[in-house]
């Protein structure tokens, strides 16, 4: 494949429009397929790696002033492509960023190494957002569950489909709200909440999705539980797991709960960077 990476640095001073000359880093990587043969070209993706003072009312972040030292995030832009379809996606950088000079996470029990993770693109994602490009959703109430970048409810609304995303992350939704926008598409709606919640209006969904969200302890008691205040009566579940020790616990839990188990090997992809050794959990009942 062919990868550019473009990284632009700017000054405390510059903003979103008249950026002037920002110096530019760029990175190139090649790779060919069968020796020296290119057989065909896989895929174009092009990241933008900003770093620049952020401006609150382009990213929905408040500012704090005594907190100069977290008052910068390097963003990362990137095209992921779904067959004739492009998403476009601001995420974090990296998973060394950190913003919360209000402690609005840390009250949230969200602690600094934890708070960039809702702000990368997880391969898990990629493949539950591939799954979507052709899923069954005419007449579907979908929701995602622990959204973060919310890749796969990104595709879904390029399709029209009713989507909602949820994340616990209070960060989380500027996110959607600015993804939502560079993709020119409609708003998606979005709820922060907590699984323990038991008093959220979300209401009742005919499809549940999530990725990579059995990472905790006690996340699958949670997670079973949410689940099964918020799914129909006739519902399905997935779940793409990259292969946590927490999904059998939390199986064990939704079996309890009415629901009938499957999984299954991801099959072909050939659009990660590294080879996916995950699996595909689903749930139904009614």
């Amino acid at each position: 494949y062919y990868q550019f990476d473009f990284a632009h640095y700017y000054s405390p001073e510059s903003r979103i429009t008249g950026l002037g000359i920002p110096a530019m880093v760029a990175q190139y990587t090649w790779q060919s397929f069968r020796g020296t043969q290119i057989d065909r070209l896989r895929f174009i993706r092009i990241g933008f790696l900003l770093a620049f003072r952020i401006p609150a009312a382009y990213t929905g972040f408040s500012t704090h002033s005594e907190r100069p030292s977290v008052g910068n995030l390097r963003f990362r832009y990137q095209t992921f492509e779904f067959g004739e379809s492009d998403i476009h996606l601001r995420s974090l950088r990296d998973r060394q960023q950190f913003f919360d000079p209000d402690e609005v996470s840390k009250n949230l029990g969200i602690c600094s190494a934890s708070w960039p993770l809702f702000g990368v693109v997880w391969q898990s994602a990629q493949v539950l957002a591939h799954l979507m490009l052709e899923y069954d959703i005419a007449g579907k109430r979908i929701l995602e569950i622990g959204c973060g970048m919310a890749l796969p409810s990104l595709v879904l609304n390029q399709r029209a489909a009713d989507i909602t995303a949820t994340d616990h992350h209070p960060e989380a939704e500027a996110f959607l709200r600015e993804n939502t926008r560079i993709n020119t598409a409609p708003e998606i709606p979005f709820l922060r909440t907590s699984w323990s919640d038991e008093t959220s209006d979300l209401g009742r969904f005919d499809l549940l999705l999530g990725s990579d969200i059995l990472y905790e302890q006690n996340h699958p008691e949670l997670l079973a539980q949410f689940i099964d205040r918020h799914a129909q009566s006739t519902s399905e579940v997935i779940i793409v797991d990259p292969g946590r020790r927490q999904h059998a616990r939390f199986s064990k839990k939704m079996v309890g709960l009415g629901f009938r188990h499957s999984q299954s090997a991801v099959g072909k992809t050939d659009y990660l960077d590294e080879p996916y050794k995950g699996q595909i959990i689903k749930f139904q009942r009614g």
